[in-house]
């Protein structure tokens, strides 16, 4: 046999690469001797040793998927079949894109082809069909070059990200069943278009979700290197990508959940967010999480069983509405179920055994919700495979829960006298640590009694310059103004609509600090409940030295409202404000304006000879800074709908101080039997002041100081005996959510 021959020089090349790969080699040990130390949090990346090399690994993975496959045939066969059923009638047609050049990819339901190529994928390995194989690889096709012309032409795809995770389902769960040249092809561009879409530091497109957003929705397009990452790691398609973005998607998972778990599970206050879009971000990532690395990480979200508490506190009476807080639509006060269902069941199957103190809760939201469905993740509740609860025959938790509880992160006080439509139902916005979605509006207090009666006034039109200007201003809700001339605003997202011209915020006399309040007492109790809070910090530091509101719900139909207001110049005007839906009917002091099928009562005792000015009615619903600030004409909803509140009252001094009180007394009902107020005297004597009234066969009298401090005492007579007496305390009760 020949022997080959090497050359001097290739010989001296051989040498340095023997030398190099064995260098190579004991970096590779050492990499490896750190990947095994332990979990992300000891060793920057000792869990990805955990990541499954097979497919399928997103959402459900070889060993679970005979679960996945049992629950799906028996407990959710009706809703499989119903998927099933709408894919075969896609079978054979021609996948089409509507508009594909659109300007705004939310605009159209072109993304949603990702979400049917996903569960075009889960029937075909659920039934092993392969007309439904076919079908997913045409749409897996389809959507990655769709997704890759809207790269191309710097187009969005949409603002929520989730459509995309669905098609890296897709690919995932069909990756088994793809040619060589499939995965590759397929897998490169989709892979290549994910990472395009990541924040970078190219401009953003028209409407591209790209922020950080960490301390907020966490589902644009960020969101998607968790799962790219998962779906693509060790497929040879980019593993140096993949790692990256598995990495990263991790990182920022935690962070998240740190955010989120530091201001006790409820990153918005806005239902709309926390009941839809928000808890996704935990929620799919314990499953995925679960699924590639065949370890729980939901011990990291037990936050997240803040949520029944905050939905059963947030559903007014026994249709579906709600208050409307922060950048609600106000178009119908809807309270949006459909996505409770799943969120609930979600939550039991991670949390019913070792939080088992959700259960009623989470019952009794099911059994009202009924049975609702959500089209942004419909594949969920196939693997919910932990839930084996008996859900049937729900208890009312009402009389279990207190009168009233404090979401002190979210800087909500809820109220309520029972659970039905006949009940009284109240919200207090103070304190805070959340921004996200939320007004200048520390101290106001929506009322709700057969109808919305102190009123969260304007709607969410964008773009439109009423949400900005109006919509999420002082002016716009039940607070104190100070207004200081010269004043400057701050701004408040949204874009002018067609038509319309960017302008500056107009001097409100309202806040300029969304964090700028502190609930300095709280209590509640089977009689009343009671909150003082102190927004002097929510207001321009030149013009505010106190603005301290004490609120009192007597239950069940009576609120008294006491207000210390101090400016640092006496001619700087200071206004009380009350919204309503309809025009106020003044008689002397007192006042009274309905909605729907309530009535509310109010009742100026200070400051003595106050002047009441009404504000409102067509062209001046949504007055300030000496215009109005309309719904553009683009939308369908009208100026004068209800819900949008159309007037208020402003309560002001007859004479310039530099210190004011107010003291309201406000009773509510049902139009039809309150036909007028209840009597009431004012106290004011010495070091305190307040109110004495009759109601329900009781004497009460609710008194405060006058010096600027948190005080006050409540007594309440039946007769000729004593049912209560006692100060108001002067800090915050505390509780737990069940």
């Amino acid at each position: 046999m020949e022997k080959i021959k090497i050359r001097p020089g290739v010989r001296l090349f051989a040498t340095i690469l023997i030398l190099v790969l064995l260098s190579c080699k004991k970096d590779k040990i050492k990499d490896s001797e750190n990947d095994n130390k332990g979990d992300k949090e000891t060793a920057p990346t000792g869990w990805v040793a955990s990541v499954s090399t097979e497919h399928p690994r997103l959402f459900f993975n070889k060993q679970t998927f005979d679960k996945v496959k049992q629950r799906t045939l028996n407990e959710e066969q009706t809703a499989f079949n119903k998927i099933k059923s709408q894919l075969d009638n896609m079978i054979g047609q021609e996948i089409v894109f509507e508009d594909i050049n659109a300007a705004d990819g939310t605009s159209n339901n072109n993304h949603a082809y990702g979400t049917r190529a996903a569960e075009a994928a889960f029937v075909f390995l659920i039934t092993e069909d392969s007309k439904y194989l076919n079908l997913a690889k045409n749409l897996l096709k389809e959507i990655v070059d769709y997704y890759e012309h809207r790269n191309n032409k710097s187009l969005n795809i949409h603002w929520r990200a989730f459509s995309r995770i669905h098609t890296l389902c897709a690919y995932d769960w069909l990756y088994n069943h793809l040619t060589a040249n499939e995965r590759q092809q397929i897998g490169e561009k989709l892979l290549n278009t994910i990472n395009f879409m990541l924040p970078s530091s190219r401009p953003d497109f028209n409407r591209e979700n790209r922020g950080r957003e960490i301390d907020a929705g966490f589902y644009g397009n960020n969101v998607l290197e968790w799962y790219a990452g998962v779906a693509f790691h060790k497929t040879g398609i980019n593993d140096a990508l993949a790692l990256k973005m598995l990495e990263n998607g991790y990182d920022n998972h935690l962070k998240v959940i740190e955010h989120r778990s530091s201001v006790g599970g409820l990153p918005v206050a806005v239902l709309e967010y926390a009941s839809k879009a928000y808890p996704w971000a935990e929620f799919n990532f314990m499953h995925t999480y679960q699924s590639a690395t065949g370890q729980s990480i939901s011990s990291k979200c037990t936050h997240l069983t803040i949520y029944p508490s905050f939905w059963y506190w947030n559903w007014i009476g026994g249709y579906r509405r709600e208050f409307g807080f922060g950048d609600s639509d106000h178009w119908t006060n809807a309270f949006n179920t459909d996505f409770l269902p799943v969120h609930l069941s979600q939550l039991l199957h991670f949390y019913g055994n070792s939080h088992s103190e959700i259960i009623p809760t989470a019952k009794w939201l099911l059994h009202k919700a009924g049975n609702r469905e959500q089209a942004e993740f419909p594949l969920t509740s196939f693997f919910l495979t932990n839930n084996t609860y008996n859900l049937a025959n729900p208890q009312d938790i009402t009389d279990r829960m207190p009168k009233a509880f404090f979401f002190r992160p979210q800087g909500q006080i809820f109220m309520r006298s029972g659970s039905n439509e006949t009940d009284t139902y109240a919200l207090f916005t103070a304190d805070g640590a959340v921004t996200s979605h939320r007004h200048y509006d520390n101290n106001h207090f929506t009322i709700y009694k057969r109808g919305y009666l102190a009123m969260d006034s304007g709607g969410r039109p964008e773009p439109g310059m009423h949400l900005p200007n109006y919509y999420a201003r002082t002016v716009a809700h039940n607070c104190i103004t100070i207004e200081m001339p010269g004043e400057v605003m701050p701004t408040y997202w949204g874009n002018p609509a067609s038509g319309e011209t960017r302008e500056p915020a107009p001097n409100d006399g309202g806040q300029n600090n969304m964090l700028g309040s502190k609930v300095l007492a709280f209590d509640e109790k089977p009689e009343y409940v009671y909150i003082a809070s102190d927004a002097t910090a929510s207001y321009h530091v030149n013009k505010s030295a106190l603005v301290l509101r004490q609120f009192v719900f007597v239950l069940p139909d009576i609120f008294i409202v006491y207000d210390q207001v101090i400016s640092k110049n006496a001619a700087y005007p200071k206004r009380w404000l009350l919204h309503t839906a309809t025009e106020p009917v003044f008689n002397g002091n007192t006042f009274y304006a309905d909605q729907n099928e309530g009535r509310l009562f109010c009742r100026t005792l200070l400051p003595e000879n106050a002047n009441h000015t009404k504000i409102g009615g067509p062209g001046k619903q949504f007055w300030s800074g000496g215009k109005n600030w309309p719904i553009p004409s683009s939308y369908s909803i009208p100026n004068d709908h209800p819900l949008l509140g159309q007037w208020r009252v402003e309560t002001t001094p007859s004479q310039a101080n530099t210190e004011d009180r107010f003291l309201h007394l406000i009773q509510v009902g049902d139009r039809n039997n309150l036909t007028s107020m209840i009597n009431s005297q004012l106290i004011n004597e010495g070091d305190q002041v307040g109110v004495s009234f009759s109601y329900d066969s009781r004497d009460y009298t609710v008194a405060f100081s006058k010096d600027g401090t948190a005080k006050g005492s409540i007594h309440i007579k039946q007769g000729s005996v004593t049912r209560l007496s006692e100060n108001f305390i002067e800090t915050v009760k505390p509780q737990v959510p069940y």
